[in-house]
């Protein structure tokens, strides 16, 4: 029996197959009342969600409070801690358990808290299953899976997804595929399994649009677009639960996650002609030349009012885990003690550029194969991270009632900058801190795992 001093939540598997919604951001908001979910990106597979006030985003920038696990592994990507909600298969998920309050076991901006998935496999999730739902803006979702015993101690659970919608607003189609399959070895003295995550999606989520088009035109009316992000994922993810004895055991996880991001925004831009030595070139609404990538001028007759934003994202994650759990009577009185040491990395590669384009009369934005230079326009990034942890966790029950916690996390990371376009984001940043927490809660509070 593990215990805790914290109100944790679980969603199990009955919850997620009842939902209809698409991702399990929308089961997390529709049984959770402390989850909200935020649709400032305009695309129902991209929403920010916050937990008691802190936020697990896909949006590069935003401050991450809320650390998400799949099968022990992390699933925030390693630049800017941002959670991609739609690449997570929710078809394969069987337990979700909701940890609240910055716990030293769950790593790195777990401010509000954290999210542990536990996905399917064969011995649990045994038989077929095949489901299809339709609605509106032409809204579908098709999921198929299979969860067989191939041996008496092996399992094999896999399954595909497809959802895709046309989207209440103009020029707004989204597109997901998922996939996933588990392997597992299982004895009466450990459990060892290793998983494999697919997930490519293409999804417009084109943004606010002024009130006067709105009356005119409707609400499925747009501003300006295409707004665009595509994302390709591929994961690779062990773990490992073994007893040692009645009363210790080790748990160790390991992953490589690889990611291909793509982002294309259209949006209305703001340049001019001005003539220099008799020719005409693009500037700036003051006045000032604008540059290409190569430093040139950029000649042209055509008055550009639009422009293409671009950026281009490949990040390979890894890291792993090593836990001990040991249960026994201390000093009368049950107790669990965890200790473990976790790592995590990361390389990243990121470019951003803008191309000058055109506005048509439906405010759509055509290239013209003019890209601008300039760190206003221009960044080429590459970063290496690394985090590493190490954190232990007592439980103590002195009488029946009551259990106090006491926990602490070493943190040390380190983040390498390298500015591809010059120096101005060249950096080598360290952090080290140690973390330590103490609760209590009386014996009704417990929640058994």
């Amino acid at each position: 029996m593990r215990k805790t001093t914290r109100n944790v939540q679980h969603l199990r598997l009955e919850v997620f197959e009842e939902a209809k919604g698409p991702g399990v951001h929308h089961v997390l908001d529709s049984r959770l009342g402390s989850v909200v979910l935020n649709d400032v990106q305009n695309n129902p597979l991209q929403p920010d969600l916050q937990y008691r006030g802190f936020t697990a985003s896909p949006l590069l920038g935003s401050p991450q409070g809320v650390a998400v696990y799949q099968n022990g592994a992390r699933l925030n990507e390693p630049f800017g801690d941002v959670m991609q909600w739609d690449l997570m298969p929710e078809f394969a998920i069987r337990e979700v358990q909701v940890m609240p309050g910055a716990s030293p076991l769950y790593g790195l901006n777990a401010l509000g808290g954290s999210l542990s998935l536990r996905m399917k496999d064969g011995f649990r999730n045994a038989g077929h299953r095949v489901e299809a739902l339709g609605g509106s803006f032409g809204r579908h979702q098709v999921s198929a899976e299979v969860g067989q015993s191939v041996a008496e101690d092996w399992a094999l659970f896999a399954g595909v997804s497809s959802f895709g919608e046309q989207g209440f607003r103009d020029e707004s189609p989204s597109r997901a595929l998922h996939g996933f399959a588990d392997l597992r070895h299982r004895t009466p003295q450990h459990e060892l399994g290793a998983s494999l995550t697919l997930a490519r999606s293409d999804l417009n989520g084109n943004g606010l649009a002024p009130v006067e088009l709105l009356e005119s035109d409707g609400r499925d009316a747009v501003f300006t677009f295409p707004d665009n992000t595509q994302n390709d994922l591929v994961m690779v993810s062990a773990d490992l639960d073994r007893e040692l004895s009645a009363t210790l055991s080790v748990q160790a996880t390991a992953y490589l996650r690889s990611l291909r991001r793509d982002t294309l925004n259209g949006d209305e831009g703001e340049f001019e002609l001005c003539t220099e030595h008799m020719q005409s070139f693009v500037c700036e609404e003051g006045g000032e030349l604008v540059r290409s990538e190569t430093g040139d001028n950029i000649a042209s007759m055509n008055e550009h009012d639009g422009l293409f934003n671009t950026t281009q994202t490949s990040s390979a994650g890894y890291g792993g885990s090593l836990q001990v759990t040991h249960e026994d009577a201390l000093w009368s009185g049950d107790n669990q003690l965890i200790a473990g040491a976790s790592y995590d990395g990361g390389h990243v590669d990121f470019l951003q550029r803008a191309e000058l384009g055109l506005l048509t009369s439906d405010r759509s934005v055509i290239g013209q194969n003019f890209f601008l230079g300039g760190d206003e326009f221009r960044t080429k990034l590459r970063s290496n991270s690394r985090m590493l942890g190490v954190y232990a966790s007592d439980t103590f029950s002195p009488v029946e009632e009551l259990a106090i916690n006491l926990a602490a996390r070493l943190n040390w990371v380190n983040v390498e900058l390298d500015d591809r376009e010059g120096s101005a984001l060249d950096g080598d940043h360290s952090f080290t801190r140690v973390n330590p927490a103490v609760g209590s809660e009386d014996k009704q509070s417990w929640k058994t795992e």
